[in-house]
């Protein structure tokens, strides 16, 4: 029964056309790739967390390109056991740096805000600087590894805004 369903679906899989075989090998290939580096497509429940804890403390004119910003980003890059996290924009092998997710007026790396995570568990108690490069949210760096850190174990955050930002 076994070698008739494999046959089955190796016939199924011959009847695709040829540029979507291709494009789901393509896409599988580099999810392996990606899994490999280190990259992920999306935020983890910690970084989603404090991300939204600082987009409602930004001021109210920047949100909306905040908010684009998080939704362009499809590149995560956890470094060091998540104590740095790389966040990337890319589209065609390119790394862009788009300007509707634009929330500073500067071009240079600048500390936006910190954001203190308290908690009873040690390991859940971080403090998280976010920097902003070309304008938009670039990273996120925390004072010691956060990858065995538990959002369920965070009992408060508290969001610093850096004095004199230059928002757009």
């Amino acid at each position: 029964m076994a070698v008739i369903r494999r046959q089955s679906i190796h016939r199924e899989n011959q009847t695709l056309p040829q540029e979507e075989r291709d494009n789901i090998s393509r896409q599988m290939f580099m999810a392996i790739i990606n899994m490999l580096r280190g990259y992920r497509r999306s935020f983890n429940a910690l970084e989603r967390a404090i991300l939204d804890e600082l987009q409602r403390a930004i001021p109210e004119h920047v949100r909306q390109a905040f908010a684009q910003r998080l939704i362009s980003i499809n590149m995560v890059q956890p470094i060091l056991g998540g104590h740095e996290i790389n966040l990337y924009e890319r589209r065609n092998g390119k790394i862009l740096f788009g300007s509707e997710g634009r929330v500073v007026s500067t071009d240079a790396s600048i500390l936006i805000a910190t954001v203190e995570l308290h908690s009873a568990d040690e390991m859940s108690c971080l403090t998280a600087s976010l920097f902003c490069g070309n304008g938009v949210l670039t990273s996120l760096e925390f004072n010691r590894p956060s990858e065995h850190a538990d959002i369920e174990k965070v009992s408060a955050m508290s969001v610093s805004i850096t004095p004199e930002t230059p928002w757009t």
